[in-house]
């Protein structure tokens, strides 16, 4: 093989070459190749005994590979082919099969010519099969079994396409190997966050239960107190005519009623008098946006309306933002407490701006703390957020 290779490696690169060498010169030289290798017995030991094993073959590749190029189908190469110089044929798609069938019968013995005869297949010599139907299937399946028989008496095992295919052992755990650990660092962190907003609800809503028993704190009832020495007490005393100390009470539901008749009306607004205190309660489901503080639009002149009445009173104002017992739980607002106050300063500083300086107002939030009535139904918790205005007398 080491012997033919420059003849063979030559075919391979005018197989393919679109421009026409000069086949003469061509002729002539693989002609001298050939009586070359055959004057060094092929560079095989009892090479001149398979002369024609060798010999035949490789004429008739040069021809084939030569009359099926462009340029070559076309020239004087068929009338002047090798075969008919050196075998004295026109064509040898038959005998070169012959031939390798005999040798294939011996390989032990003939494993250097079938593997030069793999060769000329491998270069693309097809004989007698480019003529038949199945003709490719034939010859490739021809040459597997060749390749199998020579592998077989040479003890050949094909080398892998890469030396250092293993790579090293992955020693992380089965989860890792599959998830890319950023992955996972994001779950924990979810997870972690998860935690924490969760501590932060549960927090949120006992604070509201203690905030609730904080402010029912002043809500107990009276207690009736005997001294020990009431008989003493008993006893006449000088009556004493009692001062008029009471300051000019303002009288609210004339200076309101005017200007909120038709809220009046519709009971978005309503009047209480409460002895010392008039309450104003401002209670409509448009009031404000749900779960929000910032007072709709359409309400905004009413605020504007009552505080403009209100202008030169000159009396302490409380504003108070009430709510329904469903917890609220948000970024901005993580309780009803703190969304209930809100809601009072969004009112507060509407009824401020009409106000004239100096005037003491107050917000509070309430939450749930005081309901109207039982928050057991969503019309009763409609009823229960509310704002109330207490007006001092």
């Amino acid at each position: 093989m080491q012997l033919v290779t420059p003849l063979l490696s030559f075919l391979g690169k005018i197989q393919n070459t679109v421009e026409c060498p000069d086949l003469d010169e061509f002729h002539r030289y693989a002609l001298d190749q050939i009586q070359l290798y055959e004057s060094q017995a092929w560079g095989l030991p009892g090479g001149r005994e398979h002369n024609d094993y060798i010999s035949y073959p490789l004429c008739a590749l040069v021809d084939e590979i030569v009359l099926n190029t462009p340029w070559g189908s076309t020239s004087q190469w068929s009338s002047e082919s090798l075969l008919i110089s050196r075998h004295q044929e026109a064509w040898g798609g038959e005998r070169f099969f012959s031939y390798l069938d005999e040798l294939m019968k011996r390989p032990s013995s003939n494993l250097e010519l079938l593997e030069f005869y793999f060769a000329c297949l491998s270069l693309g010599f097809e004989g007698k099969y480019r003529r038949m139907a199945n003709g490719r299937r034939e010859l490739d399946r021809l040459r597997s079994e060749l390749y199998i028989l020579i592998s077989r008496h040479r003890d050949y095992e094909p080398e892998g396409l890469s030396p250092n295919w293993e790579g090293v052992s992955d020693r992380r755990s089965g989860v890792a190997r599959y998830v890319p650990y950023w992955v996972i660092w994001v779950f924990f962190l979810f997870m972690l966050m998860g935690v924490f907003l969760g501590f932060i609800w549960t927090i949120t809503q006992q604070s509201d239960q203690v905030m609730e028993q904080f402010i029912g704190i002043g809500n107990t009832a009276e207690v009736e107190v005997t001294p020990v020495n009431i008989d003493r007490l008993s006893a006449p005393m000088l009556t004493v005519a009692e001062p008029d100390l009471s300051p000019e009470q303002l009288d609210y539901f004339e200076l309101l009623e005017p200007v909120l008749i038709e809220e009046l009306e519709s009971g978005t607004v309503e009047l209480f008098d409460e002895g010392n205190q008039v309450r104003l309660r401002l209670r409509h489901t448009g009031l404000f946006p749900s779960g929000q503080a910032h007072l709709s639009a359409a309400f905004t002149p009413l605020i504007e309306r009552i505080g403009v009445q209100l202008k030169g009173v000159g009396k302490p104002i409380v504003v108070e933002g009430h709510s329904d017992n469903v917890p609220i739980f948000s970024a901005r607002y993580p309780s009803n407490w703190a969304l209930s106050q809100a809601r009072a300063q969004s009112v507060g500083e509407v009824l401020l701006s009409q106000l004239e300086g100096g005037v003491i107002l107050r917000v509070e939030g309430k939450a749930s703390s005081e309901p109207l009535v039982e928050n057991n139904s969503n019309r009763n918790k409609a009823l229960n957020r509310r704002v109330e205005i207490l007006l001092r007398k």
